[in-house]
């Protein structure tokens, strides 16, 4: 085997090893990344509302109930549109 050729070989391994290690490297990065935003997104206080224990408590500080926003357990997310 001709040795310029084993060397280009050798070369284009190394050099593929590298691209992948750094492609999973991000890939991670933005795994994490995005799940910090989901959380977020979803959360009650993100979107200026209140978690409240009751729907009656919502509606005494005149806001509306979301549920599809997250508060801690036995709580609802209440907003009140200004």
């Amino acid at each position: 085997m001709n040795k310029k050729g084993a060397e280009l070989t050798i070369n284009v391994v190394v050099i593929a090893a590298i691209v992948l290690i750094t492609a999973a490297v991000l890939i991670s990065f933005y795994i994490s990344q995005s799940k910090t935003a989901e959380k977020g997104l979803f959360e009650c206080e993100s979107k200026r509302g209140i978690c409240v224990t009751s729907k009656e408590d919502c509606i005494k500080t005149k806001g509306t109930v979301f549920l599809t926003l997250k508060c801690p357990e036995q709580q609802i997310c209440c907003y009140k549109f200004t």
